[in-house]
């Protein structure tokens, strides 16, 4: 069953924060971080501090109480364009007193594209980070399907996801890099308790794998594009197929039979149509209680944060939630550190249609409110008359009007007015939202 939470907020062109009403958990959202080119992947650097990498190939910091933003590192031969750039990033587990920063990154040979992990070294005199080695190098790769997300887990193995880059062939090569789940030693040699003996390959048979998490449990779970439908969210078993193209989704009675040919995995969980998952991270409910034990999927298509419920075994999903439906566009990535969620946009990329403030970095800062209930809201009532919205009586205060997929359609201020013009007699649902005490209103434009 699929629960959708309604929330009350302010869209960004209005004011940097709004609250998120959960069960228990009152979410205070705040932009701390505005002006930004494609961030693709944060990590906790310090106290409230934030590193995160640009897909055109800077690595920033920011100080996120602030607001400080500093440029540590660029990379003067990435390659970046559509999907490709400067991607995944992690810290050594040890970091600072092993100050490597690993980072996944895209770069030509000749005018093939190819993807590596580049070793990084912070240098506290310079306060910067500065190039140390390319400890993987030459996975074939391109400007789609390019994966790209890294890892170091608590055994501190280093896992990279390698999309098939619309080959979809690839997926199912044994000879070939792409389409898998990789995973070598923190040096780039390959594990000898990897699945085959001096390869690199964890498993196979996926499309564009773009979020990977470690649960409490060391469980290993990655989000997954499908191709039109089938997204995919994935336990990762060792030497496991997960059946792409031969299969997308789950096993049903027209696939049953590939499925068990290629011994296939099945998903924890899919999404149809597809929702573009891309970075994930997994809570234990420490910060938000009623998302114990639940994993944070970043959407790009539908612009929200999904929380997916595990069971005890993280073997199935049994139960699925969003939050943010369009309050700030795309979502690329999902961090939680230091008591608090953050998220970063991506409407700078090729889908996104982006604001004059965009890419963001948004808090979602948690508080208890227990026994306090959402406060009324006064309710007005509206009718679409010609291409005008008219409300029951005038107000002051500011409106959006939004369509069912999150995009605004109109941001303005209305002075004792009871009126809001449309930009076209588009038929279709319009989702009237207001700054302050009115409820959200739902109309249909016949």
């Amino acid at each position: 069953m699929r629960v959708f939470i309604l929330i009350t907020f302010l869209t960004q062109a209005f004011a940097l924060q709004s609250q998120i009403w959960l069960s228990e958990t009152q979410l205070d959202t705040l932009v701390v971080a505005e002006g930004l080119e494609i961030p693709w992947d944060m990590q906790r650097w310090g106290e409230d501090t934030i590193i995160f990498t640009e897909r055109g190939g800077d690595i920033k910091r920011l100080a996120v109480n602030s607001g400080v933003i500093d440029t540590l590192f660029n990379s003067s031969d990435v390659a970046a364009e559509g999907q490709a750039g400067l991607m995944g990033l992690q810290l050594h587990p040890d970091f600072p007193n092993d100050p490597f920063a690993y980072v996944a990154m895209c770069y030509y040979v000749g005018s093939n594209i190819k993807l590596r992990i580049d070793r990084l070294t912070y240098n506290s005199t310079t306060d910067s980070l500065e190039f140390d080695e390319s400890i993987v190098s030459n996975i074939p790769s391109s400007n789609s399907n390019t994966g790209g997300r890294i890892m170091i887990d608590e055994d501190e193995f280093l896992w990279l996801t390698v999309g098939d880059i619309k080959n979809n062939d690839l997926a199912q090569d044994e000879s070939s890099l792409n389409g898998k789940i990789l995973r070598y030693n923190i040096d780039g040699s390959t594990p000898s308790t990897n699945p085959t003996s001096g390869s690199a390959v964890y498993s196979f048979g996926h499309r564009n794998p773009q979020g990977l998490a470690q649960t409490e449990t060391g469980s290993i779970l990655i989000s997954e594009h499908g191709p039109s439908s089938n997204d995919e969210l994935n336990k990762i078993e060792s030497g496991g197929n997960y059946g792409w193209p031969h299969v997308s989704g789950f096993c049903n009675s027209g696939t049953q039979s590939i499925c068990d040919s290629l011994n296939v995995v099945e998903p924890l969980e899919t999404w149809s149509p597809t929702i573009a998952p891309a970075g994930i991270e997994f809570s234990a409910g420490s910060e938000v209680p009623e998302w114990d034990n639940c994993l944070l999927v970043a959407s790009l298509k539908e612009k929200r944060l999904f929380v997916s419920q595990l069971n005890t075994q993280e073997d199935a999903v049994t139960n699925t939630s969003w939050i943010l439906a369009g309050d700030f566009g795309r979502v690329r990535d999902v961090l939680i550190m230091d008591g608090k969620i953050y998220l970063c946009t991506s409407n700078r990329d090729a889908l996104g249609f982006p604001s004059n403030r965009d890419d963001l970095i948004v808090q979602l800062s948690p508080s208890k409110h227990t026994g306090v209930q959402e406060p009324n809201r006064e309710e007005l009532t509206a009718f679409v008359q010609d291409n005008t919205i008219r409300l029951s009586k005038p107000v002051n205060t500011q409106v959006s009007v939004s369509d069912p997929l999150g995009r605004i359609i109109i941001q303005s201020t209305l002075n004792n007015e009871d009126r809001i013009q449309l930009p076209s007699p588009t038929s279709g649902l319009y989702i009237v939202s207001f700054l302050d005490h009115y409820a959200p209103i739902k109309l249909i434009k016949r």
